[in-house]
């Protein structure tokens, strides 16, 4: 058996760490699969994590008013981290390995038209941006329009988010 180990943080790790591959890669391509013969332990598969990078910023809409519960996410080759904005409408991402990301604004459930650093409306357009481990990239803001209600092509689905028991979860970003 061969595995592809990832050391990322958590959900309940509050330190700023950039996501590694073994052996001290920043992403999978670059790793190397560890083979683990049935019934034993591979020891040595140890990481030494690096601060993250960082970036912020501040969603609105064209008038100026924060936007809060707006998903932003960044996306790096696959390699996804994301954010929800406060009622200020501030949001920070952390954990990001070097490279360059693509950072997307999403807020089409609260009647807003979904758009993508710098101002742009799809992906092949976004301009890309170049985050450093251990730095932050501030003033990645975003004025969102807003959209078109029932405007032709538009269209909409709906649903919940809740965990095993049924219980409502907030927060999520659903894409």
């Amino acid at each position: 058996m061969a595995f592809t180990v990832a050391t990322n943080g958590c959900a309940t790790n509050t330190g700023n760490f950039a996501s590694q591959w073994y052996p001290d890669k920043t992403s999978q391509a670059e790793s190397t699969r560890v083979a683990v013969p049935a019934g034993t332990t591979s020891p040595g598969i140890d990481a030494a994590m690096t601060p993250g990078g960082v970036i912020q910023g501040t969603v609105t809409d064209t008038s100026g008013t924060a936007l809060a519960g707006v998903c932003v996410q960044t996306d790096r080759s696959g390699d996804y981290r994301d954010a929800v904005t406060d009622a200020a409408g501030h949001y920070t991402i952390t954990g990001l390995s070097t490279g360059v990301y693509q950072v997307l604004f999403d807020c089409s459930a609260n009647g807003y038209n979904t758009q993508y650093y710098d101002g742009k409306s799809s992906n092949e357009d976004a301009d890309s941006l170049l985050v450093t481990a251990g730095q932050v990239t501030s003033g990645i803001d975003a004025r969102l329009t807003p959209a078109a209600a029932g405007g032709a092509g538009t269209a909409s689905i709906s649903g919940t988010v809740s965990d095993t028991h049924g219980t409502l979860l907030a927060g999520l970003c659903v894409s």
